[in-house]
């Protein structure tokens, strides 16, 4: 049993049955990584199980707290804390500096001391999931962890 805001049960993961986060998130992180004189990193470096595109705001996944993906429903469980395995080219397997640790530091902290980016989540209703499907939210938060 995993925890968070909707508990859930995963199988072959590291906590959680989802992790959802967008490009425009990404986005943001590099041009942060770029000024910082390091190279952008790609999406694969934090291995979530959706990819949104098309968002105004980066961390909009922050704020979901219900979703409909397919015929799936997922429910908020908490945000994503990164460790170490996102500063490792997943192409090569070879470390690759700080990145992107060191720029999360400077403006995704958690509670917890940890950063974050991408969000974790719990299937409450089991369904399929393809790529390309649209993405209904159904319940928002106000603001994260809220």
């Amino acid at each position: 049993m995993t925890t968070g805001v909707t508990p859930g049960t995963a199988g072959f993961a590291d906590g959680h049955a989802a992790v959802i986060g967008s490009m425009t998130s990404l986005d943001q992180l590099n041009e942060r990584i770029v000024a910082d004189g390091g190279r952008p990193v790609p999406m694969a470096r934090f291995r979530p199980n959706v990819i949104v595109t098309g968002w105004p705001e980066p961390h909009t996944e922050d704020l979901i707290r219900r979703v409909r993906i397919g015929t799936a429903e997922l429910g908020y469980a908490k945000m994503c804390t990164r460790c170490t395995v996102t500063t490792i080219d997943q192409e090569t397997g070879e470390k690759r500096g700080p990145q992107p640790l060191r720029a999360l530091a400077a403006y995704r902290r958690v509670a917890d001391g940890g950063v974050a980016f991408c969000t974790k989540f719990a299937v409450t209703g089991p369904g399929t999931v393809s790529v390309g499907d649209a993405l209904d939210v159904t319940e928002w938060a106000e603001s994260p962890e809220a």
